[in-house]
């Protein structure tokens, strides 16, 4: 066994702590379970320690010793998150009891959260994984709405590259400070030679359909044709309108709306 010292049951606390939960059969089982994983664990069995112990779990999951014990085979199998999270579940129960000092070597008297809080600082530190973001906009897959936006394109928090606030109210016309963005999209193009791209404009639902519709496409082309006067080639966008139909936001409130009015910059297979 590669750690002993982190043993925190004996048997006859066991069948004292069982006799407090369920019925006088389960209790008498459960302590069964319980003697004979501690036995198991001691001998360096982690197989059959680990059966047992998840049997007298099955039981009852609110002994504090059968999770101290199931950390000790976690932790001892390098399985270090399971190990981690008994101790802690010992930590949230807090317990009052203490170990007695038979068979706990180096915590005679030690109460069973600390014990607890003991082994858990001894584990090797949790691993940190990045999710995997596939088309490396800052976006983790599992949480991006558009995964293939290019390089460099500045998408919003759910991964797509939108332009927001970027015409005059209920017109066509582009704001000055508008042009930064679009500018920007520029230099993604130009870095991209094979990127197609689809210009999708939006709207909120203030109107009618009709209206909202006529006004996304004529906000999608007046993009196109700003893009294509910077030097963007033609044949490799389209754009389309969507008017009101495509919502990323609720519309009952002006943030929610302003979210709706966008350009979307879709790249195209």
């Amino acid at each position: 066994m590669k750690n002993f010292t982190t043993l925190v049951i004996l048997a006859a606390l066991a069948v004292v702590s069982c006799s407090t939960f369920g019925s006088p059969s389960s209790s008498q089982k459960e302590a069964e379970l319980l003697e004979n994983g501690y036995i198991a664990l001691s001998a360096g069995d982690y197989n059959t320690a680990e059966h047992l112990l998840n049997q007298a779990l099955y039981i009852n999951d609110k002994n504090p010793y059968t999770l101290l014990n199931l950390g000790v085979v976690y932790q001892d199998t390098q399985r270090y998150k399971q190990a981690r999270d008994a101790y802690q579940a010992v930590i949230d129960m807090n317990p009052s009891d203490t170990a007695a000092s038979a068979n706990v070597k180096g915590y005679s008297g030690r109460n069973l959260v600390e014990i607890a809080k003991v082994n858990l600082a001894n584990l090797p530190p949790a691993e940190t994984q990045t999710p995997p973001d596939a088309d490396g906009d800052g976006v983790p897959d599992d949480s991006d709405w558009c995964k293939n936006t290019p390089p460099q394109a500045a998408v919003d928090a759910n991964g797509c590259w939108n332009l927001t606030d970027i015409f005059i109210v209920s017109g066509v016309e582009l704001k000055p400070d508008a042009l930064t963005q679009l500018d920007d999209a520029v230099l993604v193009l130009m870095a991209n030679p094979s990127l197609r791209m689809e210009i999708q404009g939006h709207t909120d639902n203030s109107g009618s359909d009709e209206l909202n519709q006529r006004l996304s496409e004529k906000r999608a082309k007046a993009i196109y044709d700003y893009l294509v006067r910077k030097g963007v080639p033609a044949d490799r966008l389209t754009y389309k309108g969507y008017g009101e139909s495509r919502p990323i936001a609720s519309n009952l409130k002006p943030e929610g709306r302003e979210q709706n009015r966008r350009i979307e910059l879709v790249p195209l297979p």
